[in-house]
């Protein structure tokens, strides 16, 4: 679900404000979509009897679900004789809510490739999932914890003029202008017998 608000004034000539804002709202069980491949496939409904969707593929608010996104903007052309070029002053400030998580981390269906299943009785696949198939396994809720928010201030100065039919420009920013920061990565891994042999297969 979402929604998508845009706000323009001009008060004077020199002046532009506005403001975009966009409330949305992502869940399900599975994250069809990534910034790298575009829709990905799933395989949660395969071998369903070795594996429970409470554990292995829980409802809730997805990676991707960004629920406030804010942006507030202005421009001011500052006024100059034309045989000088065209001076703009911009200032956008960028509001953004976290996003959810949960700890993760993947769990081995058999204790040894190749060797019977320890906890699941094969019900009759010809050929059941080998001992080094690992579905993932969430140890608390899909969306249990969320990044920071992330407030960021942004300035520019832009300065054009053209010459003949070139027009040339010179623009510098400053971004995040106040040093706001907060953590948007998080590493959601679990150590488990699939990742590390430290650890026991569990039931």
């Amino acid at each position: 679900y979402g929604m998508n608000l845009q706000l323009a004034y001009k008060p004077f000539t020199s002046l532009n404000v506005g403001a975009n804002y966009t409330w949305s709202h992502t869940y399900g069980n599975f994250v069809g979509e990534t910034a790298g491949s575009g829709p990905v496939s799933s395989g949660i409904q395969q071998y369903p009897e070795f594996k429970q969707m409470s554990w292995n593929a829980p409802t809730g608010d997805l990676a991707q679900d960004q629920r406030h996104k804010v942006r507030l903007y202005a421009t001011y052309d500052i006024p100059t004789p034309k045989a000088l070029g065209i001076f703009t002053f911009s200032v956008l400030h960028s509001y953004d809510s976290g996003s959810p998580y949960g700890a993760q981390g993947q769990v081995r269906w058999c204790a040894t490739a190749g060797a019977a299943c320890n906890w699941v009785t094969n019900p009759g696949y010809v050929q059941p999932p080998a001992g080094n198939s690992s579905p993932v396994y969430f140890y608390t809720a899909r969306d249990a914890f969320r990044t920071d928010n992330i407030n960021r201030t942004d300035i520019a100065l832009n300065y054009s003029k053209s010459i003949g039919p070139v027009e040339v420009f010179f623009r510098p920013d400053i971004l995040n202008l106040f040093n706001n920061q907060g953590v948007v990565a998080v590493n959601t891994t679990v150590l488990s017998r699939v990742n590390s042999g430290n650890f026991k297969d569990f039931n």
